[in-house]
This record gives C-alpha cells, sequence and structure tokens, in this order.
C-alpha cells in the first residue's frame, strides 16, 4: 500500500509539476525538492516496468544511484559486507581462489557498482596477483568518500558509466566484478552486448558476479531477462546470457537466503 500511495503522488507531480519532471529528465535528483523528484521516479520505475519498456527503467533506475539515495543504501546496510559477502555468499571467493591459481595472467581487478570498496580491498588484499585495482560506480559522492577512506592505497576509483568506462580501458587479464546486484540494473540487450565485447576485447578475462534473482525466476527454462521485487531491476538469465557470448561457467550456486542469489564465475 506505500508503494502504491508513492506511485500515485509520483504521479500527480509527474503531470502538475513540469519543472520537476524537467529536472528529472536532466539527472537532477537532488536538491531542495529532492524528495518530490525522487516520488517522480519512482512512478517512472513502476510505470516503465508494467508497460515492458526496458529501456526507460534502466534510466530510472539508474537515476536512484546516482542521487543521494545510492549514497544512503551503504549506510542503511552496514552488515551487508560482514553478513554477506566474508558470510554466505563467501563460497565464490573460494572458488575464485581455485581458478585465479590457474589464471596468473589475470592480473587487472575491476569492480562495477563497488559502493563502499570493501568489497575491492578485501579482494585486492587476499589476491596479490592483482597489480591494479580499479573501483567504479555511477554515484559520484560515494567515489569522492572512497578517494578520501582509502587515500593510503593502490585502489583507484571511478564515477563513470560502467560500458563507457570499459570501452575506454578494455585490455586483456581482467577479472570484472559484480557484486550484490549491479548487473540487475543494466538491460539485457546491455547486459549482452557488454559479455560480447568485453570477451572479444579483453581475453583472456574473468567474471565475478553474485546477483539477485527473482524467486521464481525458472533458470532451466528462462531465456529472457526481467523486472521483479519492490525496485523493479532485471532478474537475467545468467548461464544462457554468458555462454550464449561464448563464455564457459567455472562455478554456479544458487543461494536462497534472505533474497535469491545467483554467485557465478566465468571465464572467456
Amino acid at each position: 500500500m506505500k508503494q502504491q500511495l508513492k506511485c500515485l503522488a509520483g504521479s500527480v507531480l509527474h503531470h502538475l509539476a513540469p519543472n520537476l519532471s524537467r529536472e528529472v529528465d536532466e539527472g537532477c535528483i537532488d536538491g531542495p525538492q529532492g524528495k518530490l523528484k525522487r516520488l517522480i521516479v519512482d512512478y517512472r520505475t513502476s510505470r516503465a516496468a508494467a508497460s515492458g519498456d526496458a529501456n526507460s527503467l534502466r534510466k530510472q533506475l539508474a537515476h536512484y544511484w546516482k542521487s543521494a539515495r545510492g549514497d544512503e543504501f551503504y549506510d542503511a546496510y552496514p552488515e551487508r559486507f560482514e553478513k554477506w559477502f566474508l558470510g554466505d555468499h563467501y563460497p565464490v571467493v573460494e572458488a575464485l581462489a581455485d581458478q585465479l591459481k590457474k589464471r596468473p595472467e589475470i592480473h587487472r581487478l575491476i569492480e562495477v557498482g563497488c559502493g563502499d570498496g570493501k568489497v575491492l580491498q578485501h579482494l585486492s588484499d587476499r589476491f596479490r596477483q592483482f597489480n591494479t585495482a580499479i573501483g567504479i560506480d555511477l554515484n559520484s559522492n560515494i567515489i569522492e568518500r572512497n578517494r578520501e577512506v582509502y587515500d593510503d592505497t593502490s585502489l583507484q576509483f571511478e564515477s563513470a558509466d560502467l560500458h563507457e568506462f570499459l570501452q575506454s580501458y578494455l585490455g586483456s587479464g581482467i577479472l570484472l566484478v559484480s557484486y550484490g546486484g549491479v548487473l540487475e540494473y543494466l538491460t539485457q540487450t546491455e547486459l549482452e552486448d557488454l559479455f560480447a565485447s568485453f570477451k572479444n576485447l579483453a581475453s583472456p578475462v574473468m567474471l565475478m558476479l553474485v546477483e539477485p534473482i527473482a524467486l521464481n525466476f525458472d533458470l532451466a527454462q528462462e531465456t529472457q531477462s526481467r523486472p521483479h521485487g519492490i525496485e523493479n531491476s532485471f532478474s537475467h538469465p545468467h548461464r544462457h546470457l554468458l555462454e550464449a557470448a561464448g563464455w564457459t561457467i567455472q562455478f554456479e550456486e544458487v543461494q536462497e537466503l534472505e533474497h535469491r542469489w545467483m554467485l557465478m564465475i566465468a571465464s572467456a
């Protein structure tokens, strides 16, 4: 009911407050009237998901992570790193350790949607074969915070769109990491393009992902991504998309905890 009321309020603002709608279109989500503009984003997100407009949905989801709400996420879930990454999700890191022993040529680490940088720091500290470790995120505020927090380390942080960054940085020997729900904000077409271009332009490469998937998503049968959950982010058929792009799956595990998670390692 609360979400429905927020969408209703956002609908009214979308139609009756053109100045606010225009600022949202321009990507200005915060400021003195930030709460009102976020209601417009929530309404547009719900509308795009209901109509099946994947590109519009992707745009609204990006607005979310660029705004102050993206900053607040990591403060709101301080247990995310300790409880999830170092706890239930850690089998994927142990599997990664086994794979990296066989792939000494993998020497650069890139985490997309790096957030507070804790995962990047842990992987960089544990696996000394990485001579470069870069975290990228849409949210410029969290990137600036990371640069201060990790000022005395070798970690690098960039505020950038994933596709734009990789086009300028592609090269061999990369491990691409997506932890805790990042690729879920890309459309299926974007993910297909990412897997194909990354494999073709950056081989040899590896991918480690931990992504949420819908509870009712049929991993054996479904081959099309679809929105799920309160956020209306995308539930993807990761194995299908990776194998279609020529990747090899080395590790796969599905966990049902507070959410349903796909843990996967693939190489090209």
